[in-house]
C-alpha cells in the first residue's frame, strides 16, 4: 500500500524536503520557528547544493509573475490556501505573506508553508510560495506536488476572480440611464 500512495515519481524524488520557487532569496518563515522543536527540522532553506537539486528535479517551480497588483494576488493567495484546507497562521495583506500548517491526510504528518506576494508596480506583482517538512530528511516529492497544486488552484482563483471584475464592470457600463 505504502508503494501505491508514493507512486513512481516519489520514489525517484531527490533527497529533499524543503521547496521554494525562489531558491536565491526564499520566503522566510515566522511562525514556523514557534511550531517546531528539536526534533524537527530547521526552518533556514538548506545551504549548499540544495537548491541546485531542487532545480534539477523541479525547474518548473520558479517565481509567479502576475500582472495584476498585489493586493489581487494576496487575496486570490488567501482564498486558496482556505480553498486547500490549510490552517493559517500569518496572515498579513500589508506585508504580503500568509504563513499555513498542513496536515498530510494518510499519516497525519505536519508541515509548513509561506507564501509571499511583492509588488513590483501598482498593477504587476510576483508570488512566492516555499513548502517545509518538519520531518525526515526526503519528502518524496510531496513538497513539490503541494506546491504545484497550490499554484493550479492559484491560477484557477485568480482568473475566476478577473473574469467575476470584468463581469461586474460590463454590468455597470450597461445598465441604461435613468430617465
Amino acid at each position: 500500500m505504502g508503494f501505491q500512495m508514493v507512486g513512481v515519481s516519489g520514489l525517484q524524488a531527490p533527497l529533499i524536503n524543503d521547496i521554494s520557487t525562489d531558491i536565491n532569496d526564499p520566503p522566510v518563515f515566522k511562525s514556523a520557528t514557534l511550531l517546531r522543536t528539536s526534533n524537527h527540522n530547521g526552518v533556514s532553506y538548506p545551504a549548499g547544493d540544495y537548491g541546485a537539486k531542487q532545480l534539477q528535479a523541479y525547474p518548473d517551480l520558479t517565481s509567479v509573475h502576475l500582472d495584476v497588483s498585489a493586493n489581487v494576488t494576496y487575496r486570490s493567495a488567501r482564498y486558496t490556501v482556505s480553498l486547500r484546507g490549510w490552517q493559517v497562521m500569518i496572515a498579513d495583506q500589508a506585508q504580503g505573506k500568509i504563513e499555513a500548517v498542513v496536515t498530510t491526510l494518510v499519516m497525519g504528518f505536519k508541515g509548513d508553508v509561506v507564501i509571499r506576494i511583492r509588488a513590483l508596480d501598482s498593477q504587476r506583482s510576483v508570488l512566492d510560495i516555499r513548502s517545509s517538512s518538519r520531518e525526515g530528511a526526503g519528502d518524496l516529492g510531496a513538497n513539490a506536488r503541494r506546491t504545484r497544486k497550490f499554484l493550479v488552484n492559484f491560477e484557477s482563483v485568480l482568473i475566476k476572480q478577473q473574469n467575476d471584475l470584468k463581469y461586474s464592470a460590463v454590468r455597470v457600463d450597461t445598465v441604461p440611464a435613468a430617465t
